[in-house]
């Protein structure tokens, strides 16, 4: 995930966090909380995740 956005590793963590909640798609509710990042890049930041704990769309 540091290799497609610079974030610091505290929200990296947030991140995957959420995202385990949520069954592996990033919540909505949570996009104020990532401002600084784009439509693109929450994607494949994302996609990354599914890739790494092998969840499928």
């Amino acid at each position: 995930m540091k290799q497609r956005v610079d974030m610091p590793d505290k929200l990296i963590d947030l991140f995957i966090r959420v995202t385990h909640q949520n069954k592996g798609i990033f919540p909505n509710r949570r996009r104020n909380t990532f401002q600084m990042l784009k439509d693109e890049e929450i994607e494949a930041l994302q996609s990354v995740f599914q890739d790494v704990f092998s969840i499928q769309d």
